[in-house]
């Protein structure tokens, strides 16, 4: 025996204890300090070389940390390979540094060593569910529940696994044996709250699980019998009043006579509008519920509106349901309020009517109607009495009117409109006119105009952070990003734009200024914001892993599988997808023009120009990059100067000092090292893999992945995802121009490869039995808007090549036959960055139709 696996004489042995006590109490340092002791006298000890590892591991501060973490534990396993604490430790490790599957791995190789271990069990049901892997994560559980058949905590975990996963049935059948095992699991505790609390818990989510089993007798009679013992009374109402519809539903369809379930759904649910009157889901059910005709309705919202005169929604509902000179009236009558009180959030609220084409007439016929009344008799229509704040009411008036032009797409008469408005003057100023008049200019195409007006609202409130935001997200749109920076700076905690808005996981401020170094071709600020977004998602998928056991413990759980199925598609949001998006076109970009071949083309152009102008542009980009650093300074110096004034006035107020947040360096500020990356497409199919697990439902997924593949020559690969997107929808555009790209791809490739001969047959069998050529040209005659029109003119330039007569003719084509009637100004401006690369006549050409569908644009297109 060495020392490496030996058993630690008593006094070592105490002090290791102390070693794992110190790093579940998270004293670091007073765990490092003993290990060492320990160490000194057994240097080769594995189980205290592993602790070491571990607790510097958790100590975080630099990398260095992590990397010395992972070489004592690694050396720990050499000397002790048999403990089954190395490999439980080399685990934890990996859990700490997200390596879920090589954690696996460790837990399982302890497993080996120290069969049925619970400690390591329930680490590893924790990695299992992490990752989603429910049938193993189910039998990890069912091993703990016979080894442990006492503990709740394991009986519930198999009952809402297998809930999760579909099995209701079986998990009904867990809940039985649970309820026979453990006839009263709130025994060990005296506080009578929480027994009241957990039973009721119980309750509802085993009448939640016989719902999904379709059991909606036998959940309808639980809700009833357990009534008394339900303390959530809301969550009662709500899961009463659904399994009643959803009965209702059923014996309609089989007794059509029967309405009893219905009334007493009808019934919850009114019950549940009167407890919170402005929750939308609760009203439309009742509409269901009750199925009255327009008249019915009118009723019930005038009982509504009586019995709670201040709830926004019940004056806004009967919008939705009426129709004619009702609706008119009805809107004439519910925009006074907000309007007299200058509530900005009316616009967004009136939003979704503009669905219906007769309403959006009507809209924009009241809206004229009360500001001419309110410009010529100061009051509304049909009354007399003038208004205490005529002016103020009036530019409200003309804001509502301006977006209602907007909406419709007439944005001078919105600008002409909200112009008025200003003119007025109001005192108290109302800076939501700015703002609108910034978004109906950015939408007009004249991005400097909409920050100057923006610009305006945030100097006159500069202490409003909304107003911050909607500022420096002008700026970024208008590509001053150096401008954005300093702005954003003005509410960063010490002055820390960067790190501070990171660490808010300001994911829309990194988003836009992603996509503005993108369009400035700063593609390593680009990858730098974009990665960091990614970063923010790990981090929120990262964050359910407490809640594994907490839920569990503390019998939440409806909850817990709620939150497991939002965390599945929190990869599936918006703004993930818009930041994957930037991320794969910036790596693309990368791998197609490199660094290094840009700077040998710019260096072969200087190479043409003389020694004067070479020595102009060279002090040209110094100075640039003297600039750049000279902010940077001053950015630091501000953060400096800031804290030490929160210093002086707190020493003034007798007040504990602000300490000094000390963060490690960020070792790549602007993306160098991303930019370098030797591997971009492999680094674009990373965070791609996460789509496709998680989004690969939508055709952008897997056009993503097709422009990866067929650039990595992995044609079979290229042709699945094609089939793919394909599948999910076949007029998708940008997939058509793939299917191009493919066939071009499988006819230039070398005629000697099996494996492209062999996929070649499939990829032709998408033209549908025309050529590529053919295919190509009926896209161009197919394109009905902008967006289609840019992948119709790349299928072209892919096919027929650059600078061909056939090229520039399809192109002119596409560009005259397009429409720009409901076309924005941010989708013409990348369709002509796109034109101008393949053709600078058809890009001329298609400037020109911007320009007179955005005549305040033109900075746009330059």
């Amino acid at each position: 025996m060495t020392d490496g696996d030996m058993t630690l004489p008593p006094k070592e042995k105490t002090l290791f204890n102390q070693v794992i006590r110190s790093y579940e109490q998270k004293t670091y340092k007073k765990g490092l300090k003993l290990a060492d002791t320990i160490l000194k006298k057994w240097p080769n000890h594995g189980e205290t070389l592993a602790m070491k590892g571990l607790i510097l591991g958790h100590m975080g501060g630099d990398s260095e940390n992590n990397v010395q973490a992972h070489v004592l534990i690694k050396q720990a396993l050499k000397n002790d390979a048999s403990s089954h604490v190395c490999w439980h430790v080399y685990g934890l490790l990996h859990r700490n540094d997200r390596n879920y599957a090589d954690a696996i791995k460790c837990y399982r190789s302890a497993l080996k060593i120290d069969v049925g271990n619970c400690q390591i069990l329930r680490d590893l049901s924790h990695m299992q569910i992490q990752l989603r892997l429910v049938d193993e994560y189910l039998v990890t559980r069912h091993e703990l529940l016979e080894r442990e058949p006492h503990k709740r905590a394991n009986w519930l975990a198999v009952i809402t696994a297998q809930h999760y996963a579909g099995a209701h049935a079986e998990s009904l059948e867990t809940f039985a044996k649970y309820e026979a095992e453990i006839p009263d699991p709130s025994s060990d505790t005296d506080d009578q709250k929480l027994v009241k609390f957990e039973k009721s818990e119980g309750h509802l989510f085993k009448a939640q699980v016989l719902e999904h089993a379709g059991k909606l007798d036998s959940a309808a009679d639980l809700l009833t019998s357990k009534a008394s013992e339900i303390v959530d009374r809301v969550g009662w109402m709500t899961a009463t009043a659904r399994v009643q519809k959803k009965l209702s539903d059923f014996w309609y369809a089989n007794v059509p006579t029967s309405n009893t379930h219905l009334e007493k759904a009808a019934s919850l649910y009114r019950r549940l509008v009167d407890t919170m009157p402005d929750n939308h889901e609760w009203h439309l059910a009742l509409w269901e519920t009750l199925s009255l005709d327009e008249a019915g309705l009118v009723a019930l919202y005038a009982e509504l509106q009586e019995k709670h005169p201040s709830a926004e929604y019940c004056e806004r509902a009967p919008l939705d349901f009426l129709s004619g000179d009702d609706f008119s009236k009805a809107l004439a009558a519910y925009v006074v309020k907000p309007l007299r009180k200058g509530v900005p959030s009316l616009w967004t609220e009136l939003g979704g009517l503009y669905s219906d084409a007769d309403k959006t007439a009507r809209m924009g016929a009241v809206f004229a109607k009360i500001v001419d009344s309110l410009r010529v008799n100061k009051s509304f229509p049909e009354t007399k009495e003038v208004e205490k704040n005529p002016h103020q009411v009036f530019a409200n008036a003309l804001t509502l009117r301006s977006f209602h032009f907007d909406k419709v797409g007439d944005r001078e008469g919105a600008l002409k409109t909200i112009d008025e408005a200003i003119a007025l003057n109001v005192k108290p100023a109302i800076l939501e006119l700015h703002l609108a008049k910034a978004a109906f200019l950015k939408r007009s195409g004249d991005y400097q105009g909409a920050v100057a007006q923006a610009q305006v609202a945030r100097t006159a409130d500069t202490a409003d952070r909304y107003l911050n935001g909607i500022c420096v997200k002008r700026l970024l749109q208008a590509g001053d990003y150096l401008t954005a920076e300093r702005t954003a700076s003005l509410f960063a905690r010490d002055g820390d734009q960067a790190s501070n808005l990171y660490d808010m996981q300001c994911c829309w401020f990194e988003t836009e200024a992603g996509w503005c170094h993108l369009r400035g071709n700063r593609r390593g600020r680009a990858l730098k914001y974009f990665q960091a977004v990614v970063k923010h998602y790990k981090d929120m998928e990262e964050d359910q892993f407490d809640f594994h056991q907490y839920c569990l413990r503390k019998m939440t759980l409806r909850s817990y599988v709620e939150m497991l199925r939002v965390t599945d598609s929190v990869y599936d949001k918006p703004r993930f997808r818009e930041a994957v998006d930037g991320l794969v076109q910036t790596y693309l970009s990368v791998h197609d023009d490199s660094p290094s071949a840009q700077l040998a083309r710019e260096e072969a152009q200087l190479a043409k120009l003389s020694k004067e102008e070479r020595q102009k542009i060279r002090k040209k980009q110094k100075a640039q990059k003297e600039r750049f650093e000279k902010d940077e300074k001053e950015t630091a110096d501000a953060a400096e100067a800031e804290r030490q004034k929160l210093q002086e006035q707190a020493a003034k107020d007798g007040k504990k000092p602000v300490a000094k947040v000390e963060k490690p360096p960020d070792l790549d500020p602007v993306g160098d090292l991303l930019l370098q990356s030797e591997t971009p497409l492999d680094d674009a199919l990373a965070v791609l893999t996460l789509m496709q697990k998680h989004a690969s439902n939508r055709p952008k997924t897997h056009n993503d992945l097709f422009s990866v593949y067929v650039r990595q020559g992995k044609v079979p690969l290229a042709l699945r995802s094609l089939k793919r997107a394909l599948a999910l929808d076949s007029r998708n555009f940008e997939t058509k121009k793939s299917v191009c790209e493919l066939v071009v791809a499988v006819n230039s490739g070398p005629g000697d490869d099996k494996l492209l001969q062999l996929v070649k047959p499939q990829a032709l069998e998408l033209l549908g039995g025309v050529t590529v050529e053919q295919y190509a040209e009926a896209l161009v005659t197919a394109a009905a808007n902008v967006t289609e029109t840019k992948f119709a003119a790349r299928a072209v330039f892919c096919v027929f090549g650059s600078g061909s007569t056939k090229t520039k003719a399809l192109l002119a084509k596409a560009v005259n036959s397009i429409s720009l009637e409901t076309a924005k100004a941010k989708v013409c401006r990348e369709t002509f960055e796109t034109l101008r690369a393949m053709d600078a006549d058809a890009a001329v050409l298609f400037k020109k139709k911007c320009t007179e569908k955005f005549p305040r644009g033109g900075e746009l297109f330059q």
